[in-house]
């Protein structure tokens, strides 16, 4: 009687086996799919900051200002080991060559002062003259014309705004900043005061509407405005020679909460489904019925 049970248990020993094989792997070749925010990089991320001789930078120092006579002089980051020489140019420090990115800000002799820096993010795709842009005292100035197609989505984050920004639809101009006011020539609206913020969105899916939002100060009070602008004709927008900002964030390709989700797959295709799992618990309790 024992010689019969011995080949029934190692039968159901098998079964549980191969039941157990083909659960693991049913369950182990199931697609992963892991999902990860990752933020959009603005094509143009520059801006004008206070910054104490010493300090971290982090980024291009396309010019700087800085109480200093000398015609040349160099900037030194202990962390990297760069020591780029910048010439005086006017009222500002310009790099002699390409400029490389900084942690650290330090100019010898000149002690604990602070220095207006004209700031580059180092993770633009755009760096120094493309466009072209350069910095001037208080701010940066467009030295030539720059289109921005906008079938891709449009988004701009600008401070002190000054100049001409065409936006062609139905023959329009755009938007027109001057010292103490913003014609809005697209709307056929005006609104006065001096100019202090501009934001500008323009979906790369639709609705197809472009949206506005500014600021202005009027009698050392700001006050907003948000206009829309519905259109289907507008394919790219333009920002004029001579435009002025003191910062601008500008992105040439925008999804609306300024990131976009990217996913892996960490698991290849194999068995899948409810057949192969049930036929793995269907032998694992065969096998074990069997057994007994």
């Amino acid at each position: 009687m024992g010689l019969v049970k011995r080949p029934i248990l190692i039968l159901g020993v098998i079964f549980v086996l191969i039941g157990s094989l083909i659960t693991i792997r049913d369950y182990n070749s199931r697609v992963a799919v892991s999902c990860a925010v990752e933020p959009v990089i603005p094509t143009v991320d520059v801006k004008v900051l206070n910054v104490t001789n010493g300090n971290i930078v982090r980024g291009f120092i396309l010019a700087f200002r800085a109480p200093l006579e000398s015609p040349n002089v160099t900037v030194l980051d202990p962390e990297t080991g760069r020591s780029p020489v910048y010439r005086k140019e006017g009222a500002l420090y310009v790099p002699v060559e390409p400029p490389l990115p900084l942690r650290l800000f330090r100019v010898e002799g000149l002690g604990n002062t602070t220095v207006e820096v004209y700031w580059q993010s180092p993770y633009t795709t755009v760096v120094l003259d493309t466009p072209s842009f350069k910095p001037v005292p208080g701010g940066f100035k467009y030295v030539t014309t720059t289109d921005y197609p906008f079938w891709l989505g449009f988004y701009a984050e600008i401070e002190n705004p000054r100049g001409v920004i065409r936006i062609p639809d139905n023959g329009s101009t755009g938007i027109v900043l001057n010292d103490d006011s913003v014609n809005l020539t697209i709307l056929n609206r005006t609104v006065e005061g001096v100019p202090k913020f501009l934001k500008i969105l323009y979906p790369r899916e639709g609705p197809f509407v472009l949206h506005l939002e500014g600021s202005v100060e009027v009698n050392g009070t700001e006050k907003n405005y948000s206009y829309e602008f519905p259109t289907r004709n507008t394919t790219w927008i333009r920002i004029e020679k001579g435009f002025k900002f003191t910062s601008m964030r500008l992105y040439s390709r925008y999804p609306f909460g300024n990131e976009t989700e990217k996913c892996t797959t960490t698991h290849q295709v194999g068995l899948e489904g409810p057949l192969s799992l049930s036929l793995g618990l269907l032998m694992i309790f065969a096998g074990l019925l069997w057994r007994t």
